[in-house]
């Protein structure tokens, strides 16, 4: 395994995944369940060769961080994109902000490994002064909860997380006339731009 080296790296977003309502972490003292939602980032200056769709190419390796879909001033994704926008957010932006916008955009991430040696996001932060904005090589990914159809983008891992959230648990377990309305998430549906 080559991890990816711990310092300043550029990265752009260019998936960002409803998890849904996932069940307890049993590794975490809190014993509750929360919406969450993923972000990939790609990093255009770290490659690999990944196979796809029968062909080898050359692509940026990624990470992704998860949190909990919130945007109370004490929660991690709020401080992320706070930290990333390098402001706060306004009244204003934070009742309209779509999380979609993130989507495409670019920034710096820290990155630590943890005792494992595993490679985390301990920081996104916004792009140094006079960097290049560079637009994403993967394929864009948006995905809602409510979407019964999981993207073929999306890594099989991930798509095992979607499959446990209390959503998808219940929109399998009815069938398609019968099934309930799933819960709109917190962020409404403005789409007003925030500049990233």
């Amino acid at each position: 395994r080559n991890p990816i080296t711990a310092g300043m790296h550029q990265g752009i977003c260019y998936a960002v995944i409803d998890l849904g309502t996932q069940p307890p972490n049993p590794k975490s003292q809190y014993q509750k369940t929360e919406r969450k939602v993923l972000l990939m980032l790609e990093l255009p200056e770290e490659r690999a060769t990944f196979e796809r769709d029968g062909v080898q190419v050359d692509l940026p390796r990624a990470l992704s961080k998860e949190y909990t879909l919130s945007l109370h001033e004490k929660a991690g994704l709020r401080k992320a994109l706070v930290s990333w926008r390098g402001r706060q957010f306004t009244a204003d932006e934070l009742k309209g902000f779509d999380l979609k916008n993130v989507l495409g955009a670019n920034c710096m991430l820290n990155i630590v490994h943890n005792d494992r040696g595993y490679e985390d996001i301990h920081g996104i932060l916004p792009l140094m002064k006079g960097m290049t904005k560079r637009a994403p090589e993967n394929e864009l990914v948006l995905y809602d909860i409510e979407d019964r159809n999981i993207p073929a983008t999306i890594p099989e891992w991930v798509r095992k997380k979607i499959a446990m959230s209390a959503e998808h648990q219940q929109a399998t377990s009815h069938r398609e006339d019968e099934a309930a309305p799933m819960p709109r998430d917190e962020f409404g549906d403005d789409d007003d731009d925030i500049p990233f």
